[in-house]
């Protein structure tokens, strides 16, 4: 009985050193994590370099869509002035107002802040909300937004936005952004930046072409103004989340 009971025991033994050993488990916060990429494109059917059409608000929706996160505190953005185009004349105004337009619709919830300028031009997890203009990863993109964010608490954790240095920019301050147009032949800083900025705070592109009014309609055009303003859409979603 004793020789069998140690054969079993030696069986057991083999069979424990030959099982896989288990994996350590993922530090804390690690697996969610996750990075959500935005490209905005210029309007189709326009290829470049043809002007801009204008075309004015005309009808705001009650559309939006959420991205899956939200901005809370104070968020410092740091901006590569040394890479604004020299076509921008005074870009720092349309940089702020980007952020500031949707800063006032989440109840003091989120604070803006504009941190010293910076050298950085492409994206990365290093701590540092950027806005750069620089090369896109998305041949054509006007825009492209990167958020890392944590799936579990529905943060955003840090995001960048590089404009594309390939295309011709301008900055036009209107008294009317809704009723008037920029250069038709040069894309608008505040009129990009702010739809970017939208996807900050947690609103997601809308490809309808009854939401074009909207501020974050997904698609861009050169002398496009009217993204400086919010659209009913675009305040209704912040309301859902703020």
């Amino acid at each position: 009985m004793k020789r069998i009971l140690a054969v079993v025991l030696v069986m057991i033994l083999v069979a424990l050193a030959a099982a896989p050993a288990m994996a350590e488990p993922p530090a804390d916060g690690q697996d969610t994590i996750k990075l959500k990429v935005y490209i905005h494109y210029p309007k189709p059917g326009k290829p470049q370099p043809q002007p801009g059409v204008c075309d004015p608000t005309q009808y705001e929706t009650n559309n939006y869509g959420l991205a899956g996160w939200k901005r809370s505190g104070t968020v410092i953005y740091r901006v590569n002035y040394s890479s604004i185009p020299s076509t921008v004349v005074n870009p720092q105004p349309a940089i702020s107002n980007s952020f500031e337009v949707w800063e006032q619709y989440t109840g003091g919830k989120v604070d803006f802040v504009e941190g010293e300028p910076t050298t950085l031009t492409r994206y990365k997890l290093d701590g540092v909300n950027l806005v750069a203009w620089g090369r896109v990863s998305a041949s054509g993109a006007i825009a492209v937004t990167y958020t890392w964010y944590n799936s579990s608490t529905g943060e955003a954790v840090e995001q960048d936005v590089i404009m594309n240095s390939k295309l011709p920019w301008k900055q036009t301050y209107a008294s009317n952004p809704d009723a008037t147009c920029g250069d038709l032949y040069a894309y608008d800083v505040q009129n990009i930046l702010t739809h970017e900025v939208g996807h900050w705070v947690g609103l997601d592109d809308l490809y309808n072409s009854v939401d074009q009014d909207l501020t974050m309609y997904g698609y861009g055009d050169k002398g496009e103004l009217k993204k400086v303003t919010l659209g009913l859409g675009d305040i209704a979603g912040m309301n859902v989340l703020y």
